[in-house]
């Protein structure tokens, strides 16, 4: 939790532990103190709500059915990768992590649970009398990618899970949207199976993924049940900056990649 408040890594030197019978002191030397932070802009919690912060937000992690999803996530995000492609993918993994759970936890792993051979025998029948002229290699093809019918799509999970949290996103790049080929889902997309950015265009990733890293620490303040009005990515913080104001522009761009 202070990692997260203080967006970056924190690793205890030692600690001391102490019970009714015993004391117990604990150490680390080969672990470091975070530099001091000169300006405190770059923390996602201001220190005059440091205890009030931890209090909160270490009992909502430990009640937490998300918790260890949770704890994986901020430790990204504390600790990215210094490459802006590893960062974005990154971060997307976290979104991913979050819905992973999400879907497991209710039950959105399968569109049709029962009944799905019957379905598919339907589906083969079907395509196998079309009128349409196919070769019994397009066929076989197609009855491989049947399975991939009885999975939700990625943006019915994020839309529900977004809204069961109550977590704003309209006002950042979207996640998935059929009005631009330049969503955050298919940028992730590109860079995962080695499209190469084209040089003009790293700025535009760069406003891309500070989006990305908004939704994902909103995500997480949702989770800490800690208010964003009381945190560094609340509108007021953020709607001054290059990477919320322009983004709209941003994403029009076309062909960002070779």
């Amino acid at each position: 939790m202070g990692s997260f408040a203080d967006n970056q890594l924190i690793q205890l030197l030692g600690c001391t532990f102490i019970s009714k019978k015993r004391r117990k002191d604990v150490y680390h030397l080969n672990k470091l103190f975070p530099k001091n932070r000169p300006n405190q802009y770059l923390s996602n919690i201001r220190r005059h709500y440091a205890d009030d912060f931890l209090n909160t937000s270490l009992k909502a992690l430990i009640e937490s059915p998300f918790r260890e999803a949770i704890k994986r996530v901020i430790i990204r995000t504390v600790n990215p990768p210094s490459v802006i492609e590893y960062r974005f993918i990154t971060e997307f993994a976290s979104l991913e992590c979050f819905l992973d759970y999400y879907k497991s936890i209710n039950n959105y792993n399968l569109i049709i649970n029962h009944n799905w051979p019957k379905f598919v025998k339907k589906i083969k029948h079907a395509i196998k009398n079309t009128p349409v002229d196919t070769t019994n290699d397009q066929r076989k093809n197609i009855y491989n990618k049947i399975c991939e019918l009885n999975r939700f799509p990625f943006s019915y999970i994020f839309n529900k899970f977004i809204e069961d949290r109550g977590i704003a996103v309209d006002d950042l790049w979207p996640v998935d949207s059929e009005s631009t080929k330049n969503s955050l889902l298919n940028l992730r997309n590109k860079l995962v199976h080695g499209y190469i950015l084209k040089d003009d265009y790293y700025d535009v990733l760069s406003i891309a993924e500070q989006n990305l890293e908004w939704l994902i620490k909103r995500i997480i303040l949702s989770f800490l049940q800690w208010d964003i009005e009381k945190s560094q990515i609340k509108l007021q913080s953020i709607e001054n900056r290059k990477e919320y104001s322009e983004w709209r522009n941003q994403i029009a761009i076309d062909a960002l990649f070779e």
